[in-house]
């Protein structure tokens, strides 16, 4: 929520060459639902699609943070005196990803739609957006030509 409004914040699981369709879709059916029913709480919506088209996802979950760690490597960049140091979180270090988590609905093809507040997560929430969103889920697939 930013200035008392929902807030969505939403990206696609590519470095290279991501697929937009599928974010693009779900995007603007999460805003339309939210448009036509505002919540009555503070909500901040992190969707994260996996890059691919929409008819190779698997569904839609609302989940919960991930527990994540990655490593850092230092890599120094630049030509004579100009040297440019790239700090690259690069190395995970963190278990499996478990189920109910964003990082375990990404792996398995589905779209992961996590509420969060100011200090990250927010699982409380889950069973509202979930209410929230009813429908969505299966409106998405619909999309599979």
């Amino acid at each position: 929520f930013v200035r008392g409004r929902p807030t969505i914040a939403i990206s696609v699981t590519a470095v290279r060459a991501p697929k937009f369709e599928s974010p693009a879709i779900m995007l603007e059916m999460v805003a339309q639902r939210l448009c036509e029913q505002p919540p009555d709480f503070n909500l901040f919506l992190n969707i994260n699609v996996p890059s691919l088209p929409v008819d190779q996802l698997a569904g839609v979950q609302v989940t919960r943070l991930g527990n994540r760690s990655y490593g850092e490597s230092v890599r120094e960049e630049g030509i004579g005196d100009q040297k440019k140091y790239k700090i690259a979180r690069d190395r995970p270090i963190s278990g499996e990803a478990q189920p109910g988590t964003d990082m375990w609905a990404v792996k398995n093809n589905h779209v992961s739609i996590t509420p969060l507040h100011i200090g990250l997560g927010n699982s409380d929430q889950i069973p509202d957006v979930e209410s929230l969103l009813d429908g969505i889920p299966g409106q998405l697939l619909s999309h599979k030509d």
